[in-house]
This record gives structure tokens, C-alpha cells and sequence, in this order.
């Protein structure tokens, strides 16, 4: 541009000469000219200017050492929606009819800005038809717009990162950048350059690319010529190519076929169809769901005759899966070979002949169960990787893999008539030579008849994966082992007669996962405190094992132990230090007893197992100190005696499972663990248990098996804020006398009628509109609150509680009629109940309520009191004194006082107030001494004592 048009140049020119202060911004910047021309160096322009710069290649931005680059945030739905309707309804949310429209094309083109406003302003002004018929055809064939403009993009890119785009696009979204550099031409430096220029992007090691640029890339490769799959460079589509095969249209511009069999037709593949595909590259034949789900008709699919050939020379990856034929073509090439991939063939061997693969990197022969020889690797000198996995019928493997330096994995997992590695070493033993496979990383001997590993293994320097499950032999380990400094993962997952881990001399700091599970040990080196960095320990059902380590306790970064079925461990060692990364314990089926009391130093535990514990007696109070703790699973401890109170928050434990633990327990105190969820089915009847407090939780309803809790007494549940109903089978509970509801907003009572010998019920805060007739069933209930609830009458089937002492309604602002209460009532807390109104300012209905209630008065006098709101004593009450004592004189045919009393805010309590000389008409002599309780607050109580 500021060659083309010298005013720009000028006006560039003078900011420049003037030195002034500017705001420049460069937009889509895609070539390092543009930069060095107008923003070539800083001493280019004056104190406190700004120059911002958008390119699609962070590559340009490097080279000019801009001073900071941010990648721009892909649009999140919301922002993407609301982009779109700015430009097909010119406002921010779509009009009602086109909601779901507008959420499909959204979906299609996700989160490309340029696509989202070239579709939004195609369909401006469109009827919902005219979407409908737009959004098919844009499925059907991208819109021109926006593939225009990617197009432009792609026409920057030189010729190999044009090929290797397309091979991405056809065949490679979704696979680690790793396997496709192996694969493609210059593959490390291309691929860096696609993501520059944001073709692709990489998640983690993923190549990921948007669906429009998968799109245009692909209509790229049908415009070679267009109709004619048989000239396309690369074919993907089961269609097409079952056509180009079925009528031999393949040329030598196809380079590679990828194709599903799970998509496929039943199809044919002869020689003269691949004849004239010289030029072929990349070949794969696969099942995308899983070919074991095509077990039988898979190979009917794929017919092929038995001298089948096909190109080979340019071929740099060849994967078939469920190869049919007993070998690879006479014709075969493999020169530019770089991958060979046979899982699951029927091959018995490779080839007849010699061949030279001086390119090949990976051979996987896994699971071809026919495989009864593979060949010599004097020609595979830069072989990584050689999987002959599950390879039954394979015997020996030739020894010449000691040579492959750059061998990095070799699995024989499975590989069960091996007996030697090479055949000049005798008797299940491994190569006492490695000193020429430094490379290796990976090894699994997984399967295999080995006795022991050579003391050699040390030279594996650089070996971090170590597999030998079920080598049943294998009875040690050499003490070399440890100087293995890169080992990640070691496997000894049922080496049944494994008998010794060997001291650690040196730390092993790679060391992540350690499994001896199934092993023969019967005791771990003290030196295991060596792996600093172990996250990972399992030891299940090391039945030898009868104690551990106290060094155990240093691994500072353990993340998860598993002792599980450790049957002979009697002990866990004491906690002597923090190990805060420890989040998983499990010691099921163990023999121990106690847990110690410095289980606490365990400060990020989150599961706790201790299934079928049967010697464990009791839990230390300490474990309530785990604050993390998310999941306790008790299951079938039968001797559990006790469980600890819970004197703090448990605020994250989710899930405690007690089934077939508490036969003895006598009280479970939950409250306070506000994420617990669920309580466990009661499996068998816990004949001792008599308190359950699950106050505070967040269970949601209690299980039907509650019902097996025929000892219970006292039952807690209030703020279980997500209660809804309590179980019919609650009413099996014959002995509870005490039930607490109060502040479940949720519940809904009922079935409580069968509770015969409920005393006390709390149900605070959680009825509406009017209380469950289930109440006036429980005949020996002493004590009611009924306070903070939105009932507006209290029915005379209440009187049915003919052993009710103690009522509280104290709150209930909308309470409009209480006509009758029982003869046994002793006290009513009402305060803050408007239709008494207060004792300052009674209401009428206050004098009619007390004149029915104290006509119930039947001998021997008995004390009634009635607690109301209000400030200081009434000016009607005749006798009153400040202070805690009040002396007055009654006459002899008194029958009854009342007793009104103001706390001072300074006086948490009034001791005691004497009646002497209190007859009734028949000359009874009664003295009474009324107590006040202290610090009883609003809510007076009284305890009377004839």
C-alpha cells in the first residue's frame, strides 16, 4: 500500500521524521516485509505510543521480537450468538421463531467469527423456510464466502505445507502431533507453521482444527476433478472408495485411502484395482467402533484373493487391521516404510525374502495369534518401537533386537511359548547384554515364563516403563533395578511368587506408580522412603505381608495406597510426619485392629476403606480432624464397637457406608457433614444402636431399612435442609421417644402414627398451612413444638394427647384458632403469637383460651404457666417486687397463681420464687417450690416440684 500510494508514504514519512507519540494499528499482518516497513524498530516513533499488531502467523511476530503477544480467546457460545444475530437480526438474541435456527448454525460453524457474520448477513431478512433451505445446502456444500476466504490463507502456504494440511484435514484431526510427524515430510517444522498460521490447534498433544477448515480443506481435494474420485489425492469416504475399487477408476494421483470397514460395503479389492496407484503413501484399512464388534462378518466384508498385490515403493504407512493373508505381498517394497501395523492379522510371517527398511520406526504385530516368526532387524536399524503383543504362537524372537539402538519400546506381553531372549541365552532368561539399548523406555514382559531380570538392566538408562504381570517364575528383582533413574511405572502386578523388593540404595526420583499387588513379599525395605516421588503404592492381597515399613510415611507426594486384602497386616505405622498429598487409603480385608491416632497428619484424605475390616474395634476421635475427607466406607466391620463423636465439620463427606458394621454401636452422631448425601441401607438389624443424629446433612431421604433399627431412641434430623418425606417402615421404630424435625422446609410428615412411645416431637419450622393428622395419634407424647410453622388452626384432636405437658407455638404468626387443649397441659410457650396479643395488651381470646384451660384443673392442684412477648410486667398485676424473691399473703380459699416475671438484661437466670400457705377449698396443704432454669432466654421454662 505505501508503495502504491506515495500520499501515504509521505504522511508514514513525517510521524516518523517528527518523532510524535501514535496509536498504529496493523491488521492481519502475513508477511515479515509489512512489519519492518512501518514498524521497524521502536526509536521509530515518540514516548507513549502504541503499536498493535493482528496476524494469523505467530511465527511473524517472533521474528520481529514484538514486546508481547496475546492469542486471542476463541468466542464462548454466548458471545458467539450474540455476534450472529447482530448481523441476521441486526439486535443481539435471535427473534422468537428463529431460536432454534440460529442455535444450529451457531453449533455448524462454532466459534468462527468471520463465518458467524458472512452466514448472519446471508440470512438478514429471510423467512424461517429460506433458513431451513440455507442451513441443508450449507451442509451440503460450505458457504463460498467463507471457504473464499479460508482458501486465501491456504494459497499462502508453500507446497509441503499444503500437502500436509490436507493429509491432516482427510486423515489425521484428533491424532497426537507425535504419530503424525513420524509421518509426514519435514513433519516437526510443518506442523509448527500450521499452528502459527492457526490452521490447527494443539490441545495438550492433540491436533485439533476447526469443522470449516476441515470443510474447505476437503472440498480442496474434490476440486482436483471434480465427480471423479478415481484422479482425488486422498480418499476418505467409504463411498467413494468402494466406487474407484469396484469400477478399477484409481489413478496414480491417489496417494492415500483410509478406509472404515464399520462405514463400508461388502467389497472386493484385486490387484489390477491398485494397479495404477503408484504413488501411494499412506494405506489404512480399519474398524472405527471396534472390529472384536465385527467378530465373523468383519473379514466376510473384505474379500481378497490370495496373490493380491498392490504399490508399495512410496509407502511410508501401512496399517491393516484384520490383515487376511498368511504374509504381506511377494511384491511388497516397504523402502520408505516408516510404520507397519498388522494387529489382529492372520499372518504367520512377514515376508519370504530379505527386505531392507532402513526407514521403519514402528512394527506392531500385536494380537496376530498365527505369527510364528518375525524376522531378523539387521535391516530395521532405526526400529523405536516393536509390539508383538498377545502373539500366541510365537517362540523366539530373533537376537538381533539387541542391536536396535533406537529402540524405545518392545512389548511381549503375552507372549507364552517365548523362552529366550536371544536364542543363545537358555531357560527363561533375559539378555545379559544391553549395553546397545540405551534408548529403550518402554518394556513388557508381561505374560512370560522369565525367572529372573540380568543384573544388566541398569544400562537400560533410559527405560521408564517396566511391565511383568503374571510372570509366575520371576522370584527377584535385581538390586540394579534401582539405578534406573528414569523409571516412571513399574509393573509386578501377580508375580505370585515374587518374595523380596530389593533395598533401594539410591533415590529413584522418576518413580511414579509402583504395583506389587498379588506378590509373595511379606515385608517392604525401610529404604523405600527412596522413592521421593512415588504417587502411586498397591499391595492388594499381598497375603504375606504382615507390616509396614515407618519409613512409609516420608513419601510426601503418595497420592493413593492401596492395602487392600492384605490379610495378615496387623498394624498401620504411626503418622509421624504430614503426608498431604495422600488422598486415597484402602486397608479392606485387612487384620487390623486400630486405626492410629495420627491418621490426622493425613490432612487431604478423601476416601477411606476399610471393608470388611473384622478386627477393628473402634475409630480414633481424630479421624473427625479429616477435613477432606469425601468418602468413609465401613462395610461390614462387624465388630465396630463405636463411633467417634464429631466434634468439628466434616463439611466434605459426600458418602459413609456403615452396612453390616454397626451391630454394636450404640450412638452415630453425623451432624454437621453438609455434603453428606446418602446413608446407607441398614442390611441386618443393629440391635444396640439407640441415637442417630444426622442433623445438618444433606441427605435428601432415608432408606426404607431404617425401619431395622428396633432399638433406636433418639432420632435427629433437623436442617436436613433436602429431607422430602420420611419412609413408611419409620414407624417400626416401637421405642423411639424422641424425633427431631425441626428446620427440614422440605419434609412432608406423615406415617407416624404406628410411633407409639414417641415422648418428644421437634418439628420447628417445616409445616405449611396446617399439621399432619398423623400427630394427634401419638397418645404418650409429652412434649410438642410446633413453634415457627405457618398453620393457622390447632384442631381439638388435639386433645387426643391426653399425656402432653409441654406445648410451644411460640412464632407462629399465622395461627388464627386454638380451641381446645388437653387436660395434661402444663405449659404453652406462645410468645411472639399474635392471636394472644402480648401481656401488656392481652387479647379477648388470650381470657377465653385461659378460662377453658384452667376449668381442666382437677385434683390435686397442679401448676399451669403460659409464656407471651412483651416489655416488663403489666400495671393490672397487683404484687410486684424487683429482685429475685416476693413474699405475699394468700387467702385460704385460694386456688390457684399466676406468676408473670420480666429478666433483666444484666440477670442471666432467677433462682427460685417460694409459695407458702397455698390451700385449696377442700384444705389441702400444698406447698410448692417453683424453679426458673437458668439462661432460658424468650422461651421461660419452668420445672415445678410438689
Amino acid at each position: 500500500m505505501l508503495e502504491k500510494d506515495p500520499r501515504t508514504s509521505q504522511v508514514y514519512f513525517n510521524y516518523r521524521k517528527n518523532f510524535l507519540m501514535v496509536l498504529l494499528i496493523l491488521d492481519d499482518v502475513d508477511n515479515l516485509k509489512q512489519l519492518k516497513f512501518l514498524a521497524g524498530e521502536h526509536g521509530w516513533f515518540g514516548p507513549g505510543s502504541r503499536i498493535i499488531i493482528t496476524s494469523r502467523d505467530q511465527q511473524c511476530l517472533n521474528v520481529h521480537e514484538v514486546d508481547a503477544s496475546y492469542e486471542v480467546e476463541a468466542l464462548n457460545y454466548k458471545e458467539s450468538i450474540q455476534l450472529f444475530c447482530q448481523h441476521a437480526f441486526k439486535q443481539n438474541i435471535p427473534k422468537s421463531d428463529y431460536v432454534d435456527l440460529s442455535n444450529h448454525v451457531v453449533n455448524y460453524v462454532n466459534d468462527l467469527p468471520l463465518a458467524l457474520e458472512v452466514l448472519g448477513s446471508f440470512l438478514f431478512n429471510k423467512s424461517v423456510p429460506d433458513w431451513v433451505s440455507a442451513l441443508q445446502k450449507l451442509k451440503e456444500n460450505p458457504n463460498t464466502e467463507v471457504q473464499n476466504v479460508l482458501k486465501i490463507s491456504f494459497d499462502g502456504l508453500d507446497k509441503t505445507e499444503q500437502e500436509t494440511f490436507l493429509d491432516i484435514v482427510c486423515f489425521f484431526k484428533g491424532w497426537n502431533e507425535n504419530d503424525v510427524r513420524r509421518l509426514v515430510e519435514h513433519g516437526k517444522i510443518v506442523i509448527r507453521v500450521l499452528s502459527d498460521k492457526c490452521f490447527i490447534t494443539l490441545v495438550g498433544n492433540t491436533i485439533r482444527m476447526h469443522d470449516l477448515v476441515e470443510e474447505m480443506g476437503r472440498d480442496i481435494v474434490r476440486h482436483e476433478h471434480p465427480k471423479v474420485p478415481g484422479e482425488w489425492s486422498r480418499l476418505w469416504d467409504p463411498k467413494d472408495i468402494f466406487l474407484v475399487l469396484r469400477k478399477k477408476m484409481g489413478t496414480e494421483a491417489v496417494e492415500a485411502i483410509f478406509l472404515d470397514m464399520c462405514k463400508s460395503r461388502e467389497i472386493s479389492f484385486t490387484t489390477e484395482a491398485f494397479k495404477r496407484m503408484e504413488r501411494l503413501r499412506l494405506f489404512k484399512i480399519y474398524w472405527s467402533s471396534g472390529f472384536l464388534n465385527y467378530m465373523g462378518k468383519g473379514c466376510q466384508k473384505l474379500l481378497l484373493p490370495a496373490k493380491f498385490e498392490f504399490p508399495s515403493h512410496y509407502l511410508r504407512y501401512l496399517h491393516w487391521e484384520r490383515y487376511p493373508l498368511k504374509s504381506l505381498p511377494s511384491n511388497f517394497d516397504g523402502e520408505n516404510l516408516i510404520e507397519l501395523n498388522l494387529q489382529h492379522s492372520n499372518i504367520e510371517h512377514l515376508w519370504q525374502e530379505e527386505k531392507y527398511l532402513e526407514e521403519l520406526k514402528i512394527l506392531n504385530l500385536s494380537q496376530s495369534q498365527q505369527l510364528n516368526e518375525i524376522p531378523h532387524f539387521s535391516n530395521m536399524s532405526n526400529l523405536e518401537q516393536l509390539d508383538v503383543e498377545g502373539c500366541r504362537s510365537l517362540d523366539n524372537v530373533d537376537s538381533s533386537v539387541g542391536f536396535l539402538k533406537k529402540l524405545t519400546l518392545l512389548n511381549l506381553r503375552g507372549c507364552q511359548k517365548i523362552r529366550s531372549l536371544p536364542s543363545t541365552i537358555q531357560n527363561l532368561t533375559f539378555p545379559e547384554n544391553m549395553e546397545d539399548m540405551e534408548c529403550l523406555k518402554s518394556l513388557d514382559l508381561s505374560g512370560t515364563c522369565i525367572k529372573e531380570l540380568p543384573s544388566s538392566i541398569e544400562f537400560l538408562k533410559h527405560l521408564a516403563y517396566l511391565r511383568l504381570v503374571k510372570c509366575e517364575n520371576l522370584r527377584s528383582l535385581p538390586s540394579s533395578i534401582c539405578r534406573l533413574k528414569y523409571l516412571h511405572n513399574l509393573d509386578l502386578f501377580d508375580c505370585s511368587n515374587l518374595e523380596t523388593f530389593p533395598e533401594i540404595m539410591e533415590d529413584m526420583e522418576c518413580l511414579k506408580s509402583l504395583d506389587l499387588s498379588g506378590t509373595c513379599i511379606k515385608e517392604l525395605p525401610s529404604s523405600i522412603e527412596f522413592l521421593k516421588h512415588l504417587v502411586d503404592l498397591w499391595l492388594v492381597k499381598c497375603e504375606n505381608l504382615r507390616s509396614l515399613p515407618s519409613s512409609i510415611c516420608r513419601l510426601k507426594y503418595l497420592e493413593e495406597l492401596n492395602l487392600s486384602g492384605c490379610s495378615n497386616l496387623e498394624t498401620f505405622p504411626e503418622i509421624m510426619e504430614d503426608m498431604e498429598c495422600l488422598k486415597s487409603l484402602a486397608l479392606s480385608g485387612t487384620c487390623i485392629k486400630e486405626l492410629p491416632s495420627s491418621i490426622e497428619f493425613l490432612k487431604h484424605l478423601a476416601y477411606l476403606r476399610l471393608v470388611k475390616c473384622e478386627n477393628l474395634r473402634s475409630l480414633p476421635s481424630s479421624i473427625c480432624r479429616l477435613k477432606y475427607l469425601h468418602n468413609l466406607d465401613l462395610f461390614d466391620c462387624s465388630n465396630l464397637e463405636t463411633f467417634p463423636e464429631i466434634m468439628e465439620d466434616m463439611e466434605c463427606l459426600k458418602s459413609l457406608n456403615l452396612s453390616g458394621t454397626l451391630k454394636y454401636l450404640k450412638e452415630l452422631n453425623l451432624s454437621g457433614c453438609s455434603n453428606l448425601e446418602t446413608f446407607p441401607e441398614i442390611m441386618e438389624d443393629m440391635e444396640r444402636l439407640e441415637w442417630l443424629d444426622l442433623s445438618g446433612t444433606c441427605i435428601k431421604e432415608l432408606p426404607s431399612s431404617i425401619g431395622y433399627l428396633n432399638h433406636l431412641i433418639y432420632l435427629h434430623l433437623s436442617h436436613c435442609k433436602n429431607l422430602r418425606s420420611l419412609p413408611s417402615s419409620i414407624g417400626w421404630l416401637k421405642l423411639l421417644r424422641k424425633l427431631n424435625l425441626n428446620d427440614c422446609p422440605n419434609l412432608v410428615t406423615g406415617d407416624m402414627e404406628n410411633l407409639i412411645n414417641l415422648g418428644v416431637l421437634e418439628t420447628q419450622n417445616m409445616m405449611d398451612g396446617v399439621a399432619s393428622s398423623d400427630l394427634w395419634c401419638l397418645s404418650l407424647l409429652e412434649v410438642l413444638d410446633l413453634s415457627q410453622n405457618n398453620m393457622r388452626h390447632i384442631p381439638t384432636a388435639i386433645t387426643r394427647l391426653c399425656n402432653l405437658r409441654h406445648l410451644n407455638i411460640s412464632h407462629c404468626k399465622m395461627l388464627e384458632e386454638i380451641l381446645e387443649v388437653p387436660s395434661s397441659l402444663r405449659e404453652i410457650n406462645a410468645h411472639d403469637c399474635p392471636i394472644f396479643g402480648t401481656l401488656s395488651n392481652p387479647s379477648t381470646l388470650l381470657w377465653s383460651f385461659l378460662l377453658k384451660w384452667f376449668k381442666t384443673v382437677k385434683p390435686p392442684l397442679k401448676w399451669k404457666s403460659i409464656n407471651l412477648g412483651g416489655n416488663g410486667i403489666p400495671r393490672w398485676v397487683l404484687h410486684q417486687e424487683m429482685g429475685s424473691q416476693i413474699r405475699i399473703e394468700l387467702p385460704m380459699n385460694c386456688c390457684g397463681v399466676h406468676l408473670i416475671y420480666s429478666q433483666d438484661d444484666q440477670r442471666n437466670h432467677i433462682s427460685s420464687v417460694d409459695f407458702l400457705g397455698i390451700q385449696d377449698n377442700e384444705d389441702n396443704h400444698m406447698p410448692i417450690l417453683l424453679n426458673l432454669l437458668e439462661n432460658f432466654g424468650d422461651n421461660k421454662s419452668y420445672e415445678e416440684k410438689p
